[in-house]
């Protein structure tokens, strides 16, 4: 049963995000769109990313930059499919949260999930440079509204 609803989960996801771009051009992480229509919004697990940025041993500042950059890159490639359905387009990132080693598994349990930070746009804004790039070099991109609403893990200096 539980292969089942793994195959399940997996169209749904396929299918509400309307395929997969390239896995170049996209950071790691599902993307699933809850509300196609009015205010749109989209979910974006960023854990992949996170525990990637994590092992790297990368600054507070360097992470958050990672994270914001690869909202922005979202966010624009799925602006074009809702231009017609929604007024807005906001997408939440959020981490899955770890904890103590489980003595009886060897892994890190979970402690939930994390609501780091949403970034929102209208459906109708054009953009002078890349957003993405402009999140790298430390700017907040105009058209863009971000929101942090939660903290980094904590073994992140």
């Amino acid at each position: 049963m539980p292969n089942v609803f793994k195959i399940v989960l997996a169209s749904f996801v396929f299918l509400a995000t309307g395929g997969v771009l390239a896995a170049d051009t996209m950071p790691q992480g599902s993307v699933v769109v809850t509300k196609a229509r009015g205010d749109a919004l989209a979910i974006w697990d960023a854990t992949p990313v996170l525990a990637g940025l994590v092992s790297r041993k990368a600054s507070r500042g360097e992470v958050m930059r990672e994270l914001e950059s690869g909202a922005a890159t979202i966010v624009v490639s799925k602006l074009p499919a809702y231009k017609k359905t929604a007024r807005t387009l906001t997408l939440l990132v959020l981490y899955a949260k770890t904890g103590a080693i489980s003595p009886t598994y060897n892994v890190a349990t979970f402690e939930g999930v994390e609501r780091l930070l949403t970034l929102k746009a209208s459906t109708q804004v054009h953009f002078a440079s890349d957003p993405a790039a402009e999140f790298r070099s430390g700017k907040t991109p105009s058209g863009l509204e971000l929101h942090v609403v939660g903290d980094l893990p904590p073994e992140i200096q």
